[in-house]
């Protein structure tokens, strides 16, 4: 992520993590680690190495 010390991006920033913080507290890590593996999986055609 790029920053600026402008005082213009402050609301953007802050809208994207008020974002953030709200998705992932919707989401639990685990939850999130499994759908990323699963998603790894799915993009390596067998090819990862990884023991289910």
């Amino acid at each position: 992520m790029v920053l600026h010390d402008r005082p213009g991006f402050a609301p953007y920033v802050e809208r994207l993590e008020r974002e953030l913080a709200a998705m992932q507290s919707k989401d639990d890590v685990m939850t999130r680690a499994r759908r990323r593996l699963a998603a790894r999986g799915a993009n390596d055609n067998g090819k990862s190495k990884v023991a289910a």
